[in-house]
């Protein structure tokens, strides 16, 4: 009985995890507001070394691009690729992003 109980005990505790992380995703997208960002000059910063050209979406190189759209969980990000020599439209994920900031 002590077993069953404790096996009831840990998926009930997997399943309050991953409601926690489907909430703290929505916080970090409402506090980004990405709205207010659609077709302005920014550039974005990212926590995810997994995404494809990484290195461009730090706060030291700063990438100048457009969030041309998104919804819950990704967004579209034009830019200039400097080394490719042509424009990149792009998918990252919301949860990725770590701040947008505006060219002034």
């Amino acid at each position: 009985m002590e077993i069953f109980l404790r096996f009831v005990i840990i998926i009930i505790l997997f399943d309050i995890e991953e409601k926690l992380k489907k909430l703290q995703a929505k916080v970090k997208q409402n506090h980004l507001d990405i709205g207010n960002y659609l077709n302005k000059q920014v550039y974005i910063v990212l926590d995810n070394e997994n995404v494809t050209d990484y290195y461009l979406f730090n706060s030291i190189t700063k990438t100048m691009g457009k969030i041309i759209d998104y919804d819950d969980t990704w967004f579209i990000f034009s830019y200039y690729n400097k080394n490719k020599r042509k424009n990149v439209t792009q998918y990252l994920r919301i949860s990725d992003l770590k701040s947008i900031n505006t060219i002034k």
